[in-house]
């Protein structure tokens, strides 16, 4: 949860046309591997699959979905499908305050996990923006290491952590 800072709208850009995100939930999925939370969401119903487009930020186009009132930003370090970025996950190509859930799936393995926690705060936007971690439960065995993740994920700026 990110308190503190001015919402600042963005615009995608999708076959349907413009979408206002303060009317629309934009979900950016870091490390996304091969795609399934777009598989499991805008793509799970045959009969009225999500369309892709684009956002446009500085030089940079993002592959986006979208179904309804859901956008879907997915990234990974190899663009194995249509809908997904390839990008470096600790430098996304994306505009400050312009997602409104990070989810991050078994990205966090690497040594720079702690620049990929500041990037998903950098883009989450304020009063409302979260995030969802999952990671190996070997990774955080004891209580000293959650507290310590958790503490982490406060000094980035995170608030309400659990």
């Amino acid at each position: 949860h990110v308190k503190g800072r001015k919402r600042r709208p963005i615009k995608v850009e999708s076959p349907e046309g413009t979408v206002d995100i303060r009317k629309h939930c934009i979900v950016a999925d870091l490390g996304c591997g091969t795609g399934k939370l777009v598989e499991a969401t805008v793509l799970r119903d045959d009969t009225s699959p999500g369309t892709i487009g684009s956002i446009k930020h500085t030089e940079k186009t993002v592959q986006c979905i979208t179904k309804e009132k859901l956008s879907i930003v997915s990234f990974d370090v190899v663009s194995t499908k249509p809908f997904i970025t390839q990008a470096d996950i600790s430098d996304l190509p994306l505009p400050n305050q312009s997602i409104s859930l990070v989810v991050i799936c078994l990205s966090l393995l690497g040594e720079n996990y702690v620049d990929v926690l500041l990037e998903a705060y950098r883009v989450l936007v304020p009063e409302g923006g979260m995030i969802v971690i999952a990671e190996v439960a070997s990774r955080l065995k004891t209580p000293y290491a959650r507290r310590k993740f958790a503490e982490l994920l406060e000094g980035a700026g995170f608030q309400n952590v659990h």
